[in-house]
C-alpha cells in the first residue's frame, strides 16, 4: 500500500514529464526524490516488520522439543 500511494504517484509523474517535458525533469525528481526515497524506506521497514512478527510467531508456536515417537 505505501508504494501504491506514495511511491507509484511520483513515478507517474517523472514519468509524464519526460514525456511531455523532458527538460523539466532534473526539476520535478528534484522536488519529489525526498518523497520516493522516504517511500521506499517506509515499505522496507514494514516489510521487515512482517518478517520479524512472522518469525516470532513460528518461534512462539513451535515446540521446543519434538515429541518422542513411541517405538
Amino acid at each position: 500500500m505505501v508504494w501504491l500511494v506514495v511511491v507509484a504517484p511520483v513515478n507517474s509523474e517523472v514519468a509524464a514529464a519526460l514525456r511531455l517535458h523532458p527538460d523539466t525533469v532534473p526539476a520535478v525528481w528534484t522536488e519529489l526524490r525526498n518523497r520516493w526515497e522516504y517511500g521506499h524506506a517506509a515499505g522496507f521497514v514494514i516489510q521487515l516488520l512482517g518478517l520479524v512478527a512472522l518469525l516470532i510467531s513460528i518461534m512462539v508456536e513451535t515446540p521446543r522439543h519434538a515429541p518422542q515417537l513411541a517405538r
